[in-house]
Parts: structure tokens; C-alpha cells; sequence
């Protein structure tokens, strides 16, 4: 099983190496390859994972099962895709998600008329690989609501350099759900 695991410090988010740009755009076009997002809180990193309530939490990173997610199915053109776990669910947004502070979830893959649950991490810059992910539907960005392991994970909106919706992408490749 072979890891490449990108950390980046809440200090220090550029990477400022040559051929990075490439390395983070390499990464999200790879749809064979499984991925995580860390969230970073005083250097300690934590996962998205999802409860058996089908909310998405912060937890201790596994890197395995609810933790391991795919990018599958794109809206047209747009770099919005369905983001899969490796237990088959898309991660989505409650209540049809549009509503400031909607609960992210796991749901049944519906499809490209559920614009909620397609998403797209959009870099800080082409040296990094800390992102915002943004929803479609809502264009609202994941944040979690706390800063503790099993806090819910929540659609808020973007505001620029908030640390707080801050995600680490991080690649694992050759590592199976």
C-alpha cells in the first residue's frame, strides 16, 4: 500500500515547490485513486468521516471506508462532481441544500438532478493543497461546526482566508476502501 500524504501547516499553507501546480491538478483529475481531506486544528489533523446516522463528522483520520472518497460523476462541464465514499454513498447536504448552516451528509447517489450533492475543491493557489470545497447547489462551502473530534460538518458561506473552511487534500493512492 503506497501513501502520498500531503500536510500542510495552518501557518504555512504554499508549498512553494516547483511542479506543484501540477501535483494538485494531477490529483483531482486522477479519478482511480482514493482521497481525504484533513482538517488541520493546532497542527493535529482530523477526517471527514460519516456517522451511522448518515451526518458527516470531523473524526480521527482511518483513511478507509467512510473516509475514503472518489470523484465520480461531473455536471456537464463545470468541475463539479459527485464525491464518493468507499462505502458507496455521495456526500450531500440535507434537506435538499440550500439553507445557510444545512448538515452535510452521505446519501444514495441520485444523479446529476441533485445538483446538492456535487462539489468542487477549489485550491487557495497553484502551490497548495489546502482547498475550499464548494457545493453546487448551494455554493456554500463545507465548515465544520467546531473544533472537536465528532463535530458535524456544515454547508456555510465562503468567506476569504477563513482558516475554518480550510481543507488539506490529500491523495492515497493504491489504497482500497
Amino acid at each position: 500500500m503506497r501513501r502520498i500524504l500531503i500536510y500542510v501547516a495552518a501557518v504555512a499553507l504554499a508549498v512553494g515547490l516547483s511542479g506543484a501546480v501540477t501535483a494538485a491538478s494531477a490529483a483531482t483529475s486522477n479519478s482511480g485513486n482514493s482521497f481525504e481531506w484533513a482538517y488541520l486544528i493546532n497542527v493535529r489533523q482530523v477526517c471527514i468521516g460519516i456517522a451511522k446516522n448518515g451526518d458527516a463528522h470531523i473524526y480521527n483520520c482511518t483513511y478507509k471506508g467512510d473516509q475514503a472518497w472518489y470523484r465520480r460523476g461531473e455536471i456537464g462541464h463545470t468541475g463539479y462532481y459527485q464525491l464518493v465514499n468507499g462505502k458507496g454513498k455521495c456526500l450531500s447536504v440535507a434537506g435538499r441544500g440550500r439553507a445557510r448552516g444545512a448538515q452535510v451528509i452521505a446519501d444514495k447517489c441520485l444523479g446529476t438532478k441533485h445538483h446538492e450533492q456535487y462539489w468542487h475543491l477549489d485550491f487557495l493557489s497553484m502551490e497548495t493543497y489546502a482547498c475550499y470545497v464548494f457545493n453546487y447547489k448551494s455554493t456554500y462551502v463545507l465548515e465544520p461546526d467546531g473544533i472537536r473530534v465528532g463535530s458535524p460538518i456544515k454547508q456555510q458561506p465562503w468567506k476569504d482566508h477563513d482558516i475554518k473552511q480550510e481543507w488539506v487534500f490529500e491523495i492515497n493512492s493504491g489504497n482500497t476502501p
